[in-house]
């Protein structure tokens, strides 16, 4: 069995998300990430996001119970074709992550590290790579939890970051940080950004059971047929697998 799929799988745990996405596509939304750069120096940001991995459907069970039960796999020639990127993930204690931290250290906080007026090209080069990069592992908690570890390495994460403009901001940190109240209205700023596809581009629907499969060929024939052929909604409904079919054939 490879190591990694030809597929980019986007999972949901509600079936609404993934009713939205086959209506409007992929919503773009801030997600908060906490780098690890060892030496004590944890950098905290949001960067408006989807995220995607590759992992081999003979192998994603677990991530399955992390993520949810609905999903869409796309051909990993659509995600090239829309700029998406591995994560590269980080060591804390690797002399990368010590590289990345002497820029944060000597670059970033020079600015105050709020990540707001980084204009020059340099600046979002710079702060591009920081929005693609993620720990190897992290503990969830160093202190109750010592010896729970999750191992990011195995997600086999793909992402698809907004290029840089002037209508949102590319990265938020420092006192521009998100909270639980305000990340809905911070959201909002990136409302019109979509990462679209096309019938052609998805190799798979997942839903949850046999019993949602007639819902979902209505749902394609009533609101994709307004954009779609009649054939192209036909060749989608093949395309439907439930979670309980991955799970017992794969």
């Amino acid at each position: 069995m490879p190591i990694s799929s030809n597929t980019l799988f986007h999972f949901t745990n509600k079936k609404e998300n993934l009713i939205g996405i086959l209506n409007n596509n992929f919503n773009i939304y801030y997600c908060i990430e906490s780098l690890d750069l060892g030496g004590n120096r944890i950098l905290d940001y949001a960067a408006p996001m989807v995220c995607f991995c590759d992992i081999p459907l003979g192998k994603i069970k677990k991530h399955l119970v992390a993520y949810g039960n609905y999903g869409l796999g796309l051909t990993k020639e659509w995600g090239i074709r829309n700029q998406l990127n591995p994560v590269l993930y980080l060591e804390a204690n690797s002399i990368l992550s010590s590289s990345i931290k002497v820029i944060y250290d000597n670059f970033i906080l020079k600015k105050a590290g709020l990540f707001w007026d980084f204009n020059s090209k340099i600046d979002q080069a710079i702060l591009n790579q920081l929005r693609y990069c993620k720990n190897y592992e992290r503990k969830k908690d160093n202190l109750i939890e010592n010896s729970s570890v999750s191992k990011y390495y195995d997600e086999r994460e793909w992402r698809y970051c907004p290029s840089y403009s002037t209508n949102y901001q590319t990265i938020l940190g420092g006192a521009y940080l998100p909270t639980k109240t305000n990340l809905k209205s911070i959201n909002s700023s990136v409302k019109h950004l979509k990462l679209e596809f096309t019938p052609d581009d998805i190799k798979y629907i997942f839903i949850n059971n046999d019993e949602e499969i007639l819902e979902f060929i209505n749902l394609l024939k009533t609101t994709k047929s307004k954009k779609y052929s009649k054939q192209e909604v036909e060749k989608l409904s093949t395309r439907i697998i439930t979670i309980k079919q991955l799970k017992e054939d794969f």
